[in-house]
């Protein structure tokens, strides 16, 4: 996927990259960048110094910006966001009380999505992109 100007295996790790040229290291953004999976970029990250100013609606703004690239530039993408038809999106992660569910892929599979206790902020992005793709296709379909 390419954004901003450079080539990224995954979402996560242009995400990763983003945030720390943002905070001001390139250094930490070079071997982000060099990383092979998702798991390693934010692994990497956590050299990041923190920054208080790293709001959430920037958070989200930028992988917005992120997921919309995904989908405009790999079609295997979207066709898969769009075959999850009104299915609730969920990141299922025990340890992410933020972007995931906070629990595991079993506990957010059999719990109600108002009962995480997490934020689920990348299912929710997830399923607003396919909302779009949902409008668009429709509004093609009519012309």
């Amino acid at each position: 996927m390419k954004v901003f100007g450079a080539t990224f295996n995954s979402v996560e790790q242009a995400y990763q990259y983003s945030k720390a040229i943002r905070r001001g290291q390139p250094d930490v953004a070079d071997i982000i960048q060099k990383t092979p999976d998702p798991k390693m970029a934010k692994n990497k990250a956590r050299l990041l110094q923190y920054d208080p100013n790293w709001t959430k609606d920037e958070k989200i703004k930028l992988m917005t910006q992120l997921l919309e690239a995904k989908k405009n530039q790999v079609p295997e993408f979207a066709d898969a966001l769009a075959k999850t038809g009104k299915n609730i999106l969920g990141f299922a992660d025990p340890h992410d009380y933020d972007w995931g569910s906070g629990l595991t892929k079993v506990q957010t599979m059999h719990t109600k999505k108002h009962n995480w206790p997490g934020n689920n902020l990348f299912g929710s992005l997830l399923e607003g992109l396919r909302a779009k793709l949902e409008g668009h296709s429709r509004k093609n379909s009519h012309m």
